[in-house]
């Protein structure tokens, strides 16, 4: 499955990510995509803004994909970023340039493939809103018009970012081997991580920003704390609001019964590990998360500002933004026959079409309709 020349018929791919490459969702979308798809007579390229994470680049690098560092202030100057994506175009001679977004800002990267002579420019939208509504207004209809394929996570940020326009969901998909539960693995990382047979492992994996919305979390939390005392918190993810979250943390009294874990590596043991996963974000397109956690048969509280197209299994408690409704709902979880779920939902999720090495083809099968021009 090495990439190569692309040769005739072959396919020449730069994959653009308009948001860091770091252990983000967006970044970890196209990496899981990468890894799975068939890449023989692929020529692959990925554009990272600013310098990327050095182990996505080192894995990136092993697949054989050539890594484009961009300008990192993409919006502070635009010529500038303009100018390298359009050479990294020409340069790599591709085909088609695939760019991952969340907003019309797409457009600017859109512009740049079609002077580098991409001939298949596709808008990929990864949420369901913006923290730039101005721009979102403002660039959506260039957007629009230099993009000639549309494809979402989902079909609420199919709508978000297309509106009317039709456009082609590609799933949020995952290998499920690699989240599949385990019960020794459990006993395991549970003791690694100190956490003693009685808790109740709340577990939030994601970046620490606004969207997240943790500092909801860290009061309801404490509220959670004061029904039962056995639960316990970890939040792993780096991001801005780790000292201001730390700082609540300790005023909220809960000291040892949450754990900042950082930007980790494990994920798949750490949900083995964890009793629920907890999601209160203030909006999403569709997390990769919550296909982790179904596979892995962990339940899930989720904000009721996430799609309902997310639980494939019903493993999932969709909750609306309410303190007490939060703390009662994290009081109340017990452990559940975490084998029978993590089976049962291997079974749903592939049905659905979420199984990376399906997906995976079938997007490799799409990039090579639209060069034929056919669908």
């Amino acid at each position: 499955m090495s990439a190569g020349g692309s040769g005739a018929g072959g396919i020449r791919l730069l994959m653009v990510n308009t948001v860091k490459t770091e252990l983000n969702g967006q970044t970890l979308f196209i990496l899981k995509y990468l890894r799975a798809m068939d890449r023989t007579g692929m020529s692959i390229g990925y554009a990272s803004k600013g310098a990327p994470d050095p182990d996505v680049r080192a894995a990136l690098e092993a697949l054989g994909v050539k890594v484009w560092v961009l300008p990192r202030r993409r919006g502070h100057h635009p010529l500038k970023y303009l100018r390298a994506l359009v050479a990294a175009v020409r340069q790599g001679k591709y085909d088609i340039v695939h760019v991952h977004g969340n907003s019309g800002s797409v457009a600017l990267d859109l512009i740049a493939a079609r002077l580098g002579g991409a001939r298949v420019r596709i808008a990929h939208s990864h949420n369901t809103t913006t923290a730039h509504p101005l721009a979102n207004r403002l660039m959506k209809p260039l957007m629009l018009l230099n993009a000639n394929e549309r494809m979402a996570c989902g079909q609420e940020a199919g709508r978000w970012m297309f509106s009317d326009r039709p456009f082609e969901v590609v799933p949020i998909a995952t290998d499920p081997d690699e989240f599949a539960f385990d019960a020794a693995r459990r006993e395991e990382k549970r003791r690694e991580l100190g956490v003693a047979p009685g808790d109740i492992l709340l577990t939030l994996v994601g970046l620490l920003t606004p969207q997240k919305n943790h500092a909801f979390l860290l009061e309801a939390f404490a509220k959670a704390r004061a029904l039962n005392p056995r639960l316990k918190l970890m939040l792993a993810g780096g991001g801005e609001l780790r000292d201001a979250l730390e700082q609540q943390a300790a005023r909220l009294g809960l000291g040892d019964s949450v754990t900042f874990a950082g930007a980790v590596r494990d994920v798949p043991d750490r949900m083995r590990a964890a009793d629920r996963l907890v999601l209160p974000s203030l909006y999403e397109g569709f997390p990769n998360v919550l296909v982790e956690a179904q596979l892995s048969g962990l339940p899930a509280l989720v904000s009721d500002k996430v799609t309902r197209d997310c639980d494939m299994t019903g493993l999932l408690t969709y909750l609306p933004l309410d303190q007490d409704t939060w703390a009662r709902a994290m009081a109340e979880a017990e452990p559940i026959d975490r084998l029978a779920a993590s089976q049962s939902a291997r079974a749903a999720i592939a049905r659905r079409g979420f199984d990376v090495h399906i997906a995976a083809a079938n997007l490799r099968k799409r990039y090579e309709q639209m060069l034929n021009g056919g669908r």
